[in-house]
């Protein structure tokens, strides 16, 4: 098989931006309603982050005593540190602009100011 064909084929930009958002978004739905899946969705969007970022994170994951947790039965103490670990994460991706690029700046003009999109 000519894998240059096949790859060829099928190249294109991969959707980083929006696999980044979906994750996000599960993440915050299974902090509410399943400890097991948030604490494994914080651990997998490290493994998404670029080198430096998950480098960084994973330090700071074994800082806090997260090595070898198991995924069932997740107490508050725990839920605490993976807590921190994503605020650690996001803080990080937020200082390489890959979340949070794109802010709204209101002119201030009564009811009928537009919104003003500014990227970075």
């Amino acid at each position: 098989m000519d894998y240059n064909v096949y790859f060829t084929k099928w190249k294109r930009d991969i959707p980083a931006e929006r696999l980044l958002e979906f994750h996000l978004n599960r993440v915050a739905e299974y902090r509410d309603t399943d400890r097991a899946k948030y604490a494994s969705s914080v651990d997998t969007l490290i493994i998404f982050c670029p080198k430096r970022i998950r480098e960084s994170a994973l330090e700071y994951r074994r800082k806090l005593g997260l090595d070898g947790v198991r995924y069932r039965g997740i107490d508050d103490e725990k839920m605490w540190k993976y807590d921190d670990l994503l605020m650690f994460t996001l803080e990080r991706l937020e200082d390489e602009s890959l979340i949070f690029r794109k802010r709204e700046i209101l002119e201030y003009g009564g009811l009928d100011a537009k919104p003003e999109r500014i990227t970075y």
